[in-house]
Parts: structure tokens; sequence; C-alpha cells
């Protein structure tokens, strides 16, 4: 018996325990979670004893773990699933997520002292026409770009302003586009699709574009290549104002190769280098106001000038504790264009440098759902003009630039659908002032944090999926 068909054998009687659903004119009632942690536990079950019965070797009952632990990833908690047949369906399905946040940071001689409690909801429904096409639309609250958080407390006043439900993903899905196996498009507003770690991309943060992915293509058993490539329109413009003058949009590509190699069963590497660009006027005001109000740095226009060249990395090892998986990750990248940046946005520092960031973490986890537990330490570092403010999580340096410094971050899986989590960051500023046009409310300090000696961040999470 080959591995082929041990797997097959095996998903055949996995499958139906881990994606629930209701058919077209079926009456059976969504899996309950007690009911899907037990079919779970059953799962691990047959393949360890497959494999003490010699019908599996240890590589091929990790390939099939690997693979429902796909399918499981793919159903985010009990959702809803019609349609006929198994290869057509709409999926319903959501999140959502209560926070504990606060926030200190020390500017000169002065401290601000901040605690919030928010939540984040998210609900989407995604139809698959045929085995290639699908298209989907999910809803989200929270008004940033970078985050779906709002905030309990805030009174009737700002009430209708703060819960708000917005278009956070709406696309259509190509797979094996062409009838080519190493296709994919994917276009709209979509969930970005590169490789960048949580520190540089913040998780909420979505694209508005287009996709393509090529591979993964297999060069040897152990070695595959692939790439993705995105053309996105981050801010939209009217090119010719009736008040005058011409201000362009704004757009961001990005091209990166993914390499993956398998060493052994324990040991598997990702390197995914990439290029980040940036095109457009980053002029927020018109032509009709001073220099200094044009260059003044917003959140709309804050990607103006990048030409990143990127390099992120990872490391599946094994763990000294039984049943445990651990995982090195880093980041490393350099903005080539950090004068033009520097003079676009009027910084002190108008000659460039303050270019480069990286990051670096070690995180040990086991299992899944009930009972799973994580642990990560990592250490982040990003210089004024390496980066937008835009991308980075707000959970480092309070979501600003121009900051260093270390975080920890542990989990716990209550069910197979419930988790907590509690994360804390320290960090410090790099570069004591930047000064520049529009240093105030929104300018180039505020942004960066160019005056800020201190920012401890402390966000501790409760989130469930259904």
């Amino acid at each position: 018996m080959n591995k082929l068909i041990k797997t097959g054998l095996l998903l055949a009687v996995a499958l139906p325990f881990t994606v629930s659903g209701l058919r077209a004119g079926a009456a059976a009632p969504v899996e309950k979670s007690a009911a899907k942690t037990e079919k779970v536990a059953d799962n691990n079950a047959l393949i360890q004893a497959l494999v003490k019965k010699g019908v599996l070797t240890n590589d091929e009952a990790q390939n099939i773990q690997a693979d429902l632990d796909k399918q499981a990833q793919a159903t985010p908690g009990g959702f809803l699933k019609l349609g006929s047949p198994a290869d057509k369906g709409l999926r319903l399905y959501g999140d959502a997520r209560l926070r504990y946040e606060y926030l200190h940071d020390q500017r000169g001689n002065t401290s601000r002292e901040r605690e919030r409690y928010r939540y984040r909801l998210r609900v989407g429904a995604e139809y698959k026409f045929t085995d290639d096409f699908s298209s989907g639309v999910r809803f989200r609250s929270g008004e940033s770009r970078r985050t779906g958080n709002s905030d309990f407390g805030t009174g009737d006043a700002s009430y209708s302003a703060n819960d708000k439900l917005n278009v956070d993903l709406v696309y259509l899905s190509w797979d094996k586009a062409f009838s080519a196996d190493w296709l994919a498009l994917s276009a709209g507003r979509i969930v970005q699709p590169h490789h960048f770690n949580g520190y540089a991309w913040a998780g909420d943060l979505t694209v508005d574009g287009g996709a393509i992915k090529l591979g993964n293509w297999k060069i040897t058993d152990d070695f595959t290549i692939g790439s993705t490539h995105g053309a996105y329109v981050w801010t939209d413009r009217e090119d010719n104002p009736f008040a005058g003058g011409g201000i362009n949009d704004v757009f961001l590509f990005i091209n990166q190769v993914d390499l993956s190699f398998k060493f052994n069963k324990d040991w598997k590497l990702r390197f995914s280098p990439s290029f980040v660009n940036a095109i457009g006027d980053s002029k927020y005001a018109s032509d009709s106001e001073p220099d200094n109000a044009k260059r003044k740095i917003t959140y709309l226009n804050d990607i103006s000038k990048l030409d990143v060249f990127v390099l992120d990395a990872v490391l599946d090892t094994p763990f000294f504790i039984n049943g445990t998986k651990g995982k090195l990750f880093g980041e490393y990248g350099v903005n080539i264009s950090d004068s033009a940046r520097a003079r676009e946005l009027g910084t002190n520092n108008k000659d460039g440098g303050q270019n480069q960031f990286f990051l670096a973490g070690y995180e040990v986890s086991k299992g899944k759902g009930k009972g799973s537990w994580s642990v990560e330490l990592s250490y982040a570092y990003f210089e004024a003009l390496s980066w937008s403010a835009q991308f980075v999580d707000t959970s480092f340096n309070g979501g600003v630039l121009n900051g260093h410094g270390p975080g920890v971050k542990v989990g716990y899986g209550i069910s197979d659908n419930v988790s907590v989590s509690a994360l804390y960051r320290k960090s410090w500023h790099i570069d004591s002032d930047l000064g520049g046009a529009g240093s105030g409310s929104t300018g180039v300090n505020t942004l960066y944090g160019g005056n800020q000696n201190g920012t401890d961040v402390v966000q501790i999470d409760l989130t469930w999926k259904f």
C-alpha cells in the first residue's frame, strides 16, 4: 500500500470529522464543538495506531496530520455549509475578540497612560462555484485600516461612529487558472497574501487590488519554489481636481519569492525574499497650500518613497518537551529610497539613514484547539525611514516607527473554539528628534515616535470562532 493510498484512506475517514456542514435539503444539525473535539482526538489516536501497526511510517503520519491541520484551519469554528455537490456550496463563518489594552509612553518629562476595553467582530461568507472559482465577502468592526477594534464605553456622543461594520473583504479567486495547476489569481479587497512577520504587517490590514501566485514547483523531494506578486491601490485621488493641480494615486507593489526546504521531519525552512515598492504622490493637501502642509505626514500618505528589500525566514525546529514544536523566525528590511523619503517628509535627516528594520523571535507551541498553548519571545527594531507606520502592528511601539524593544506573548486554548492570550511589549526610541515639517499632532514626531522615551503595551485577548 503506497503513501497516496494510505493518505487517501485516512483522509476519507477523518474528513467528515474535520468539516461539519449542512447540505441543501438535509436535516442534519451543525456539528457541536464538543463532538468535534472528540472526533479530532479520534483522528489522532487512529494515526498513532496505524504507526504502531506499521501501516504508516512516522513521516507519513506527520504529513497526514499536517493535511488534517490544514482542514481544521480552513474551518473557523462550527460554520454552516449549504450546497451540493460537495465541491460547491456556501460557507458562513466569523470570530469575535474581547481585548483589554494598556498603553504607557514617556515623552520628555511627561507621560501618558491609557486603558481601553475593546472588541473586534468579523463575519463572512464564501461561496465556491466550482473546484476552481470562489467568491467571498467579510464585514468587520472598527474604523482603522490596521485594526478592527472598537472601544466599549464610548458614550452616546460617539457611539454610532465607533460601532460600525466595514467591508473587510470582497474578492473573487481562481485556483488552477487557465487549467494550470501552478497558477492562482485573486482580485478585490483581499487578505494580504505575502509572508511578513506579524509585527511588520498588522494582522487586520487587508489590501485592495490583485495578486498572482505561481508554484509551488517541486525542484526535489525536499525543495520547492514559488512566488507571489501583488499590485494594490493604496490611495485613490482625483487626478484633476477642480481647484487645479493634479494629485497622483498611490500604488503598492509587492513581489516575493518563496523557497522551502525540508532538512528532515523536524527541521524545515521557508525563506522569502521580496521587494516592496510604493509609487504615487505623497502630497495630501492641494497645490494652493504651503509646501510644509503638502509634505505633512498623515495616515493616508505614509507609504511614499518606499523601495524596500525584505528578507523573511521561518525555521521549524524540534523542542525538548515531548509533543511541542519550535519556530525560529526573523525578518530584515532596508529602504534604498531613504534620502528621498527624508526630503519628502521634511525630517531633519535630509541625507537619509534610519533606513533599516529587523526582528527576530522564537515560538514554542503544543497542539491545536482545547489544551493547546504557545509562548513567543521576540525583539523588533524599526528605524524611522525603513518602513511605513501604516504597516506595523499597533502593539509595537504604540503603532509607530523609530523604536526598538522586546516582547513576550503567551496563548492557551480553552476549547476548540475559544482561546486566550496575553502580550507585553517594551520599546524605546532610536532617534530622539526627527523634527521636520508638520511635527505637531499629525506630524513626523507623532507618527514616528521621535520624541518618545519609552513605551509599554499590554494586550489581553479572549477570542472565539463561530
